[in-house]
């Protein structure tokens, strides 16, 4: 009668490679984990700012979002003193606020910076406006850095359209 089973030193050896294969392994994992989250943020500020521009079509009001650093706020523009601009938080009305996991930068001369106190408002016919009622655009970066080739990582508002892109 012979005795299949495994001896000692096999499983060592098995569990050995096992681990040689989870050190190399891990490291795309987190960074694909890491590379998904970004996409999903991106898709999700994306949406948001598409629902928010769609609103202001289809109500006739004029509604907001306000991008921070690790956050946005979605918000109906109240301008209740009929300046036609923005004169800070106490003209946002029914505002939410998202909290995003990696930094929000905006796209400037110099390259991206925190996206801190950045608001695009979007008038009754979806066009978006700065906080002085002036045609407003500007590119939303998720921080990516360090990840390599990515899909979606940015959001390029211009005045009529609002975009997905992939930022460097």
């Amino acid at each position: 009668m012979s005795k299949r089973a495994f001896s000692f030193i096999e499983l060592i050896v098995l569990l050995a490679i096992l681990s040689v294969m989870l050190a190399i392994g891990v490291p795309y994992l987190t960074k694909y984990i890491k590379k998904y989250g970004i996409e999903k943020e991106t898709a999700q500020i994306y949406s948001d700012l598409v629902a928010q521009r769609f609103k202001s079509i289809t109500t006739g009001e004029n509604y907001g979002v306000a991008f921070n650093a690790n956050s946005y706020t979605l918000f109906r523009f109240d301008d209740s003193n009929y300046n036609m601009k923005y004169d800070g938080p106490s003209e946002m009305a029914d505002a939410v606020t998202k909290s995003v996991k990696y930094k929000i930068l905006k796209k400037t001369n110099g390259g991206y910076l925190s996206a801190s106190n950045n608001i695009v408002i979007f008038d009754k016919n979806g066009v978006a406006r700065n906080v002085n009622w002036g045609f407003g655009g500007f590119t939303i970066k998720v921080d990516s850095s360090g990840i390599g080739p990515i899909r979606y990582n940015c959001v390029i508002i211009s005045a009529q359209r609002i975009k997905e892109g992939v930022c460097q």
